[in-house]
């Protein structure tokens, strides 16, 4: 069994002073090879990407960057977080792993400004079909041949150009609204929600039935409200057999909405142990590092509470409430438990204040 010993004060100076195993590394042949790596991929113009588990070291990640380096490859989320330190371009080259987990290492990312998150949304689709001009329709049409570009799970191209996966984008939005009114007028007459994906349901909104005459929508005309209502809604009222009604002034709901409702946003901040005694904040540009826990809270709340109240007041309501959680994972070795990972969460919640 091998039994690990504090450090002593005094560094070793030779060979036989080190208790084995341990790792040895002749830095000026770590420098040579790091050298002729950079002076290779220079020579044949390549864009050099080292891939970290190699050595697992920031320290010589950030020598790779320094040679010329254009960013570094990760094998999984904690070699991201990690090497975030390091620099601002990381690929994950690997098969990502399950949707919460994936997702709470993807938040972190975002945090700290490494990772930027981009989708093609209905708006960018309407603009490719020339259903909206508000904003650069030219952007839209490249993002749609990127996305076309993509593979569903067994392999197969999701769709064949831009303009097809913008279709499919507007269909599903349609679908997807329709059925969520659906699924509030089921409940408004004393059904479950899940009505709506009942079989018989979707084969009546699928208009699919051959032999059979069987019809389902409203009853009552279809108000839509937003700045897209005009675009999606009449569509939405046509699948479900209803009369859409959009008022003149529909596109400033949403502001009216914000006025007479909350304002709400969270913001959270992780804290983690890379080993024991320290405890590492994971919060602005580069994590902040604690001997005590408690300090490491403290920090965490502030930073986080100082970028809701920026927050708050941006969205115009800077009289706020704050509610904190605080989620904590620890270890159970040998009886004893051992802190892993906390994650502090504050939601700020308070009213719009009205313009004078």
């Amino acid at each position: 069994m091998l039994t690990l010993t504090n450090r002593t004060a005094e560094p070793p100076t030779g060979l036989e002073d080190l208790q084995t195993p341990c790792a040895l590394v002749d830095l000026d042949r770590l420098a040579t090879n790091l050298d002729r790596m950079a002076s290779y991929a220079v020579l044949h113009s390549l864009a050099l990407r080292p891939h970290v588990k190699t050595h697992k070291s920031p320290r010589i990640a950030a020598e790779q960057m320094r040679l010329g380096a254009v960013g570094l490859t990760c094998a999984t989320p904690r070699e991201l977080e990690v090497m975030a330190e390091v620099s601002r371009d990381l690929l994950l080259a690997f098969p990502l792993l399950g949707p919460g987990k994936l997702r709470r290492v993807m938040e972190r990312l975002v945090q700290r400004g490494v990772l930027q998150i981009a989708a093609f949304t209905p708006t960018d689709a309407s603009h490719v079909l020339g259903l909206q001009h508000t904003y650069d329709t030219s952007a839209a049409l490249k993002a749609a041949e990127l996305f076309s570009r993509g593979r569903d799970r067994i392999g197969k191209a999701i769709a064949a150009d831009g303009e097809t996966i913008a279709r499919l984008t507007i269909d599903t939005l349609v679908r997807r609204s329709a059925e969520v009114v659906l699924a509030a007028a089921f409940v408004h007459d004393g059904l479950p929600p899940d009505t709506v994906g009942q079989r018989v349901v979707q084969l009546a909104l699928d208009r699919n039935l051959a032999v059979v005459q069987c019809s389902i929508g409203l009853s009552t005309p279809l108000v839509g409200l937003g700045a897209s209502a005009p675009t999606y809604y009449p569509r939405v009222a046509s699948l479900l057999g209803a009369v859409p009604h959009i008022p003149a002034d529909a596109d400033v709901a949403n502001a009216v909405g914000a006025v007479v409702g909350r304002v709400r946003i969270s913001r959270e901040c992780t804290v983690s142990s890379p080993q024991s005694g320290q405890f590492l904040v994971h919060a602005g540009e580069s994590p902040a590092m604690f001997g005590d826990l408690t300090a490491a809270r403290r920090f965490a709340d502030e930073h986080v509470r100082a970028a809701l109240r920026t927050d708050m007041v941006a969205a115009g309501a800077p009289i706020f409430e704050v509610k904190a959680a605080w989620h904590e994972q620890a270890a159970d070795v040998g009886g004893q438990q051992l802190f892993v990972e906390g994650t502090l969460v504050l939601t700020a919640s308070g009213r719009p204040e009205l313009a004078r």
